[in-house]
Formats: structure tokens, C-alpha cells, sequence
């Protein structure tokens, strides 16, 4: 069992500062129109993750600050301890603090165990707690769309429906992963005449990794051909070849050496190095000569050479700045002219998965459609007991199944309830039918059947009793009371009949402190709840009888 034992409000709307005590069953809270009773409920909502709104921060206060505390019983439920453990958030086994502040520079903070945390993760964690039911959701009740709802969270097949989601989820994905592969095969025939020309042109040149650098070489030698042959001739005439040469001044100066050294033996380095470099001489001019009869001058090679470099540097131009790139790219182009069978083939196996996923999901559809049907019956008979507790002694209730033209991720189904509250008369969508209190009622019916599978511990009901009274609100109040047996209820009320049954009765006071509005709240006790059910009565003048009244209501 878990229920919200404490609510601290600081600075927020006309409340200075507060801390309600709660305890677990019915708690009523009731008070003047104007006092504040909606404001702790709004100023919960803001501790549950709602959306913060700065204007209700108190005039003067730079801050407003909201605590609740909710205590726990026993065991978590099993979804709600998943949460915490998946989002790391502390948990001592007995209590879970939800704080929340907010500041007039538009700035709002959370904390859960006073670990900081996201906005939506405050939000995440209040809906495991509190379900909150004023007003509004009477409208959730006259939007159609919410219909279907109400009969999934009455059904038990949470398995199917998830089962129905997951299948319409990789249906989608696949239909997608199909839809992607077709326009990348209509791209593909669309740029594959481009890429085979690109290919083609690539291919015609087959430029070959290091060519370019050998190519270059051999221009360059062949370019300079003729001069080439005449230095070599020149070094060759100067060295070795002619009549006044290098080579044979050398032998004349090594001789003279000789018989220079043979008088003194100083220069016997000298005499070595010299012979050694006219062998030197003798394999330079061997080596220019044999080198430059090896290039010959070929005009037509040249221009071959000319004509093959500007192919390659046009290549370079547009595929890539080296060889290297050109050849890489060749490859890419290649592989995309030969994918079409590839793809071809990828496009028939997820045409194949998607007609199986389809088969799936419309196979699961089919199943939670025929499980909604069976469902409803006993829902309809479920809503019809309720609401004859409720006053409406003579009710027909029917939930209307048709089915869309597509499936969607809910399946097939579209649910509107019907209804009829007085004998005689059609069967008329609900939605066009029911006054202000009717929907109450018929609200409280829908709480009342769904809150034995609701594992959310605590539910509000803010002013839901507009539009009743007498017996009516009276079998209302019981029928909370009923619900407080496996929840714990709040709930603000202006009915005595409904604010007498509350086994914990709170009551919403306003006063004026320093010529300053402030908003406070007492847990009354017995002869407090006495005077409080009198002024429900009978308004601010409370009479021998208003209390007479009051004491029978709270069976004193």
C-alpha cells in the first residue's frame, strides 16, 4: 500500500506556507469558495512533474517550493520498482520524496529522494503514484477518442495490445526499409547511365598506381633527349676521348707524382687518391657514353607520353586528386553497376518480410478485436451495476465497436459508448446525451470498475460531485468509500453528504495576516467536523438543526 502522507507548500498562489497531513482511505477536504482548496491540489500537481506556471509564485516571493512524501507499506509494485532501478533513482524501502521549486526568472528545479533529476522524469514517477481526476476529465469523457481507452484499461490483454504495437511498429519499419530501397533503386537507374560513362572513361585511361610519377620521368628524359646526348658526348671528349683530356693530364701528373715520391716519400696519400680517381674517370665516361646510348630520341614516344599524362591529369580533375583516388572510385562505380542484382534481391526479401509482418499484425488485430468484443459485454454490464448504484435505476449502457478502413498501432477498433438514462427512450451516443452530473456519475462508475486493476495507490477527485445531491451524492460518497478500500482517495468536495463519509476530514481555511491574504488547512476532529458538515448545510449560519443534520450525516 502506498499513499501521500505529507504536502508542504511554500509561496505558492495565496498559500504562504503549509504541511497537510494525510491519512490512508477517504480523505475529504472541503472549505469556502475562494479559500484555496483547488490551489493544494494544483500546487500537488506541480510536486507530480506538472507544468510550472511562475505567476503563482506568492507576490513578494522569489521562489515557491511544493514537498509531497508518500509512504510506503509494503511491497512496491513490481512496474514502480523497475522505474526506480532504471533510473538509478534512492529508494531507503519506506518513503519517496517529490520536491519541486520554481523561480520568478522562469527556472524550475526536481528532486526525487533529494537525488536532482528531469522535469519528465518527476512527471514519469507521478504517474505511478497519483491519478487525478477534477473537472477536465469530464471532457476526456465526452472526446470519443478516449473511448477505447477506457475499455483497454477494463480488459485484461495488456500482452495483446503490446503484441499489437510491436507488430505495427516493425511493420512500419520495414514498409519503410522497403520504401527506402526502391528509391534508392530508382536512383540508382536514373544516375546509371552517368556512372557508366564515368566508368567507361576511367576504364579507357586504366591509370595504374605510381605510373604517373614514371611517366613524368620518362618525359622528362626523352623531352631533353638531345641535349642529354651532348653533354654525355662533352663529358666524354673532356674525360676520356680527346686529345688534350682529363684522364691523360691525370696519368702525366701521376707519373711526375711517382718520380716525385721516389726522391721523398711524402706523398704517397696523395699518389693513392690520384690513382684511384683515374679509375674513377675511366667509369664516368664509361657509364655517361653506355647512358646516353640508351636514350634515343623518339618524337613520337614523347607526344604518346604527352598525350597519356593530360588524359590522367583530366581523370584527376574529376574523380580525385592522385591515382590512387581514381582507382578507388573506378571500384565504387563498379560496384554500383553490378548492385542491381544485389539490390533486386534485397527489395524481394523485404517484400517478403513485409507481407509476413502484415500477416502478423492483422492476425493480432484480429485477435484484440475479438477480445475487445467479448470485453465490452462485460464491461457494458459492469458500467450498468455502477450506475444503477449511482441513481440511474433505469440505465442502458452500450459500448459501440466499428472498425477503421486502416489499422493503426491500437488496431482496428474505434469505441464509442452509448447510453440511455431513462426508460423510453434510444440509445444515444453518450457524448450528446448526459448533463454535467451525469457525467460525474458516470465517471465515477468508470473509476469504480477500472480501480480494481489500477495499481496506481491514489486517486483525486477535485469538485467532481457538480451538478448532484441528496441521495444521489450521498451513494456517490459510498461509492468512494468503497474505493478508499484499495486506494487512497482525496477528495474536494461541497456536498455534506459526501464530506460526512470521509474517514479523515480536512478542511481548507483562508485569513488575512498583515493585510495579506493566506491560505492554511486543519485536520478536524469530531466536533469540528460537526460545525464544518453544519455550514455545508446550511452556508454560513449554523442553526440547532444544520447540526442536528450534521450529527446524523456523521452518524454521531
Amino acid at each position: 500500500m502506498i499513499i501521500l502522507e505529507k504536502l508542504i507548500v511554500n509561496n505558492y498562489a495565496i498559500i504562504d506556507n503549509i504541511e497537510v497531513n494525510f491519512r490512508p482511505g477517504f480523505n475529504v477536504i472541503t472549505g469556502e469558495t475562494g479559500a484555496g482548496k483547488s490551489i493544494v491540489i494544483h500546487a500537488l500537481n506541480l510536486a507530480l512533474g506538472q507544468k510550472a506556471d511562475i505567476s503563482k509564485i506568492r507576490s513578494g516571493a522569489q521562489e515557491a517550493e511544493v514537498v509531497s512524501r508518500f509512504r510506503i507499506y509494503n511491497d512496491l509494485p513490481a512496474a514502480l520498482q523497475i522505474f526506480l532501478k532504471e533510473n538509478e533513482l534512492p529508494f531507503d524501502g519506506t518513503t519517496l520524496h517529490l520536491k519541486r521549486k520554481m523561480f520568478d526568472t522562469g527556472r524550475s528545479f526536481a528532486w526525487i529522494n533529494d537525488k536532482p533529476c528531469s522535469i519528465n522524469l518527476l512527471k514519469s514517477l507521478g504517474a505511478f503514484l497519483v491519478d487525478m481526476h477534477g473537472q477536465h476529465a469530464h471532457q476526456q469523457l465526452l472526446n470519443v477518442e478516449t473511448h477505447l481507452d477506457y475499455l483497454d484499461n477494463y480488459g485484461n490483454y495488456d500482452e495483446l495490445l503490446t503484441t499489437v504495437k510491436e507488430r505495427w511498429q516493425n511493420l512500419n519499419f520495414l514498409k519503410n526499409k522497403l520504401t527506402l530501397l526502391l528509391q534508392k533503386q530508382q536512383l540508382n537507374k536514373e544516375k546509371q547511365e552517368l556512372w557508366q560513362f564515368q566508368f567507361d572513361e576511367i576504364s579507357r585511361v586504366d591509370p595504374q598506381p605510381g605510373e604517373l610519377e614514371e611517366l613524368e620521368k620518362e618525359q622528362k628524359l626523352l623531352a631533353n633527349a638531345e641535349r642529354y646526348h651532348e653533354l654525355a658526348h662533352r663529358i666524354t671528349q673532356s674525360v676520356y676521348e680527346g686529345d688534350e683530356t682529363i684522364y691523360n693530364q691525370l696519368q702525366m701528373i701521376i707519373q711526375q707524382l711517382r718520380e716525385l715520391n721516389a726522391i721523398s716519400h711524402e706523398f704517397d696519400t696523395y699518389l693513392n687518391s690520384l690513382e684511384q680517381t683515374q679509375y674513377l674517370f675511366q667509369e664516368l665516361s664509361n657509364d655517361v657514353s653506355n647512358s646516353a646510348d640508351n636514350i634515343e630520341y623518339n618524337p613520337l614516344r614523347l607526344e604518346e607520353i604527352s598525350n597519356r599524362l593530360e588524359a590522367i591529369f583530366r581523370l584527376q580533375k574529376k574523380y580525385g586528386s592522385n591515382i590512387e583516388d581514381i582507382v578507388k572510385y573506378k571500384h565504387e562505380l563498379d560496384e554500383k553497376l553490378n548492385q542491381e542484382g544485389s539490390l533486386e534481391f534485397d527489395i524481394m526479401q523485404v517484400r517478403k518480410s513485409v507481407k509476413e509482418a502484415e500477416k502478423q499484425f492483422l492476425d493480432s488485430v484480429g485477435k484484440l478485436s475479438k477480445v475487445r468484443q467479448k470485453t465490452a459485454s462485460s464491461f457494458e454490464k459492469d458500467i450498468e451495476n455502477q450506475l444503477i448504484k449511482l441513481g440511474f435505476q433505469h440505465s442502458k449502457f452500450e459500448v459501440k465497436i466499428n472498425t477503421f478502413e486502416t489499422p493503426n498501432e491500437r488496431g482496428i477498433d474505434c469505441v464509442e459508448f452509448y447510453i440511455r438514462t431513462n426508460p423510453g427512450e434510444p440509445m444515444r451516443p453518450l457524448v450528446e446525451t448526459v448533463s454535467g452530473g451525469e457525467v460525474s456519475r458516470i465517471m465515477l462508475a468508470l473509476k469504480s470498475i477500472l480501480a480494481a486493476g489500477d495499481n496506481i495507490p491514489v486517486l483525486i477527485f477535485d469538485e467532481i460531485d457538480t451538478g448532484i445531491s441528496g441521495q444521489i451524492a450521498r451513494i456517490v460518497g459510498e461509492e468512494m468509500v468503497n474505493l478508499s478500500s484499495n486506494h487512497q482517495i482525496l477528495c474536494i468536495t461541497h456536498l455534506p453528504q459526501i464530506a460526512s463519509l470521509g474517514k479523515t476530514h480536512l478542511a481548507v481555511r483562508k485569513k488575512i495576516v498583515n493585510n495579506r491574504s493566506v491560505t492554511y488547512m486543519e485536520n478536524l476532529d469530531e466536533i469540528q467536523r460537526v460545525d464544518e458538515v453544519a455550514q455545508l448545510i446550511g452556508g454560513k449560519e449554523v442553526t440547532e438543526s444544520g447540526l442536528n443534520q450534521a450529527r446524523e450525516l456523521l452518524n454521531l
